[in-house]
């Protein structure tokens, strides 16, 4: 959890452990409302090894930092501007989420990971 990686006593060698464990075996990480006391490094190093990211918007927006607003507002206008272009955007975002984030692949995952799959 965030809260490990925020105490500096335990940080580095928890990282170390995460970047280690062999990469079929699903990671969930919990950032928790401490994410800003994570150094970024240790932080990206944990990121870069998770599978499933548990967060809220807040831990969200720490992680994805404080983006572009004029170019978030250009790509905007543009969609509106283009429904069809929207339209693609939005059913291939539904394509990839029905087949990558699904309860039977979810569960799944999970039982290969308990089992030691």
């Amino acid at each position: 959890s965030g809260y490990t990686l925020s105490y500096p006593g335990s940080r580095d060698a928890l990282t170390d452990w995460i970047e280690a464990m062999p990469s079929e075996i699903p990671f969930v990480f919990d950032p928790t409302p401490i994410i800003s006391d994570i150094p970024r490094p240790i932080l990206s190093r944990v990121l870069a090894r998770t599978t499933w990211l548990s967060c809220n918007t807040t831990e969200a927006a720490e992680i994805a930092g404080p983006g572009d607003v004029e170019a978030v507002a250009e790509v905007i206008s543009r969609l509106i501007e283009h429904p069809e272009e929207a339209a693609t955007l939005a059913a291939a975002g539904r394509e990839t989420a029905s087949t990558l984030f699904n309860w039977a692949i979810a569960s799944e995952t999970f039982r290969s990971a308990v089992a030691g799959r």
